[in-house]
């Protein structure tokens, strides 16, 4: 975790092209690609597949711009099971860990994480609420929606955002502005076209986040622990 955990992301030779990733993924590279990152499955009973519900329906009524297509990604603590249904769309592609270390549980190699690289990169709009893939997502500059509305449990997700998101690592993003934050349903597809007909909205609050939260940006941080730890043993 950590500054290392991102040093592919800093690496050369780490990024695709569009079309290799369109490719790799089965996806069109000429039409809109959007990425849902999904919350995590740390409060019981709070539905968190609401947010791919609401977009796959603003996609079918052709509220969105240019037909896009969608990878869903799970948060390593989210539940397959939940999403699994969706992959019976042509549209839809779900990635997730699949590693399994036992006591440490999940855990990413260095070609995972170059995998959710370009997907951070080639993605046209990003929707997650209110997972740390913002802080990733601003290292690529792309644009980034965090939607905290949710149609099925208003109240329990009011609860959990305000207490758990905002109250804690969320609290000073959303105190200085610095990623939209989408508070109800029907402001959604209008937000998503906002980003996919201005990738430079909200440009220099994600050169903010950059600045203030990931400092170690020459792919050197594993080598820099190393040396470090060579360093304290030695003496």
């Amino acid at each position: 975790t950590g500054a290392a955990q991102f040093d592919p992301y800093f690496a050369p030779n780490t990024l695709w092209s569009r079309d290799v990733f369109a490719s790799k993924f089965g996806l069109d590279p000429a039409r809109p690609i959007i990425l849902f990152a999904s919350l995590g499955y740390f409060v019981r009973d709070l539905d968190e597949t609401c947010w791919m519900d609401v977009l796959l329906d603003e996609i079918d009524h052709g509220k969105l711009l240019g037909n896009p297509q969608v990878i869903c990604r799970l948060h390593p603590w989210s539940r397959y099971e939940h999403f699994k249904h969706y992959t019976d769309r042509s549209d839809i592609r779900l990635s997730y860990v699949d590693r399994y270390w036992p006591v440490l549980t999940w855990y990413m190699n260095r070609d995972d994480v170059i995998q959710v690289a370009n997907m951070l990169r080639h993605a046209d709009v990003i929707i997650t609420p209110g997972s740390t893939i913002t802080l990733e997502a601003a290292i690529f500059d792309t644009p980034t929606l965090v939607p905290v509305f949710h149609p099925y449990q208003p109240e329990k997700a009011k609860n959990y955002f305000t207490n758990v998101v905002f109250g804690k690592h969320f609290k000073r993003i959303e105190q200085q502005n610095l990623v939209p934050i989408i508070r109800r349903q029907e402001d959604f597809a209008s937000a998503i076209n906002h980003c996919l007909a201005d990738p430079s909205w909200y440009r220099a609050q994600r050169e903010q986040l950059v600045r203030d939260y990931v400092p170690f940006n020459d792919g050197k941080s594993v080598e820099r622990l190393v040396n470090l730890i060579r360093r304290l043993t030695e003496h």
